[in-house]
């Protein structure tokens, strides 16, 4: 997992309805991400992050009027397995890496991987503890 701090200075620079330069995409291009797109997918190179509805929600108050949005923190964090998603008819599935969310709202979100796990650990401790 890795973070990147939107600060005030950042969202001044940043361009309105531009996913390649808004105040996200100045961030990672400082961090030398030189390949950035920004929308509901934050592309960095081949790396594809799925924004949260939280990350949604504050890009496109940033594109409706930047003196409304406050500086953010947001976490990259990696899927354990990755994921493919589907696409529009005759279009490739897309690759995910994982997920771009507001740092410290986790929401109680678990990957799908790791709520199986925790399910089967349940169960399986629910059997072995039973006697016949």
């Amino acid at each position: 997992m890795w973070t990147i701090e939107v600060t005030q200075e950042d969202i001044d620079r940043g361009r309105i309805a531009d996913p390649n330069n808004c105040a996200i995409a100045v961030v990672l291009k400082d961090e030398e991400a030189y390949d950035v797109s920004v929308a509901s997918l934050i592309v960095i190179g081949k790396d594809n992050y799925k924004a949260t509805p939280e990350v949604v929600r504050w890009w496109s108050a940033f594109d409706r009027d930047r003196t409304s949005v406050k500086p953010i923190t947001i976490e990259f964090v990696p899927y354990e397995f990755g994921k493919t998603i589907r696409r529009g008819k005759g279009r490739k599935p897309l690759f995910l890496h994982g997920e771009a969310r507001v740092a410290g709202e986790d929401n109680g979100r678990v990957p799908l991987r790791k709520k199986q796990l925790h399910a089967d650990a349940e169960h399986m401790a629910a059997f072995v503890g039973k006697k016949d």
